[in-house]
């Protein structure tokens, strides 16, 4: 069995070929493919904190090459294989390529139905749902993405799995905020915020999205002092243990962008938007779609300012 060249050569899987009621028996390696595996640990893990501080293309190089060393020793029926291509769609959403993402999600939802849902598999089971869902939504696949949150809150007990509850109402508010449905996005994020305010800290990546949902559904409301108070923080947050090259510190500038050009306050929408592209620019070159739709906004903002 050949290692994959790219997420692109591997992930369509149909429920055909899925070997079904198999056992999880874990492969036995000689001493030279525990290194290779030890070392395909460290990549994913290099991979994921670059995917956090905004270097998608490094992050992929290195996911890849764990996905290929996975790939090898486990094979591409594993629960190993299967959490790979869920990092790697990881780093496609974040790019907004969010076909390839479903595609490559869409194989490792169909790998784990075929596995005990079991420990920490758990956790990369729910990952897998929720980036799923959050490709769909963005694909305007609105009630697949539905389906796939509301799962995802039936198979968690809210009092024993909280923060797990609290992740999903996250998301799913946000989906709701994407499709126009204001009064379900406030039910899912106040009660995200509440439950996130006592078992997070704020240097946590949930405690931040809880913030940054609020902030959203706030500048939605057009309750902007409440929106500025909020996503300024986050923002603040974000820089603080993340530093200013994520696209999550990108993104809350483009928020804040958007909540002051709805107050007319051009200059400081101009200043975020400038932050956004060069964080952009910088981790995808200056043609990419996201960076291009920034150029664009910034450019229409300075029109609406001679027009003025």
């Amino acid at each position: 069995m050949s290692s994959p060249e790219s997420i692109r050569d591997e992930p369509e899987i149909s429920e055909g070929e899925l070997p079904k009621n198999r056992k999880n028996n874990k492969p036995r390696f000689n001493a030279e493919e525990l290194s290779q595996l030890q070392y395909a640990r460290v990549m994913f893990d290099r991979s994921h904190k670059l995917k956090q501080t905004g270097q998608p293309t490094q992050a992929r190089d290195l996911a890849m090459i764990a996905t290929r060393t996975v790939y090898k020793h486990y094979g591409k029926y594993s629960r190993e294989y299967a959490r790979c291509l869920n990092l790697l769609a990881r780093i496609d959403c974040l790019v907004e390529d969010y076909k390839e993402a479903e595609k490559a999600l869409e194989a490792a939802r169909a790998i784990m139905a075929t596995h005990p849902v079991e420990g920490s598999w758990g956790w990369v089971q729910m990952g897998i749902d929720a980036n799923l869902a959050l490709a769909k939504s963005k694909l305007k696949k609105f009630n697949d993405a539905e389906s796939l949150y509301q799962e995802i809150l039936k198979r968690h007990d809210k009092a024993k799995d909280t923060r797990a509850y609290a992740i999903t109402e996250i998301s799913l508010g946000n989906w709701y905020l994407d499709k126009g449905d204001y009064n379900q996005a406030e039910k899912y994020i106040r009660q995200s915020y509440l439950s996130v305010r006592k078992h997070a800290t704020e240097n946590e990546p949930i405690y931040i999205g809880a913030i940054v949902a609020l902030g959203k559904l706030n500048l939605h409301k057009k309750e902007y002092a409440e929106a500025e108070k909020r996503l300024t923080r986050a923002h603040y947050l974000q820089q603080a243990f993340n530093g200013k090259s994520s696209f999550q510190y990108a993104d809350i500038a483009c928020y804040l962008s958007d909540l002051h050009a709805e107050q007319s306050r051009v200059e400081p929408a101009l200043s975020f938007l400038r932050k956004a592209l060069a964080v952009r620019e910088k981790a995808l070159g200056k043609d990419h779609p996201l960076v291009l739709k920034t150029s664009q906004r910034i450019i229409e903002l300075q029109v609406s300012t001679t027009q003025q």
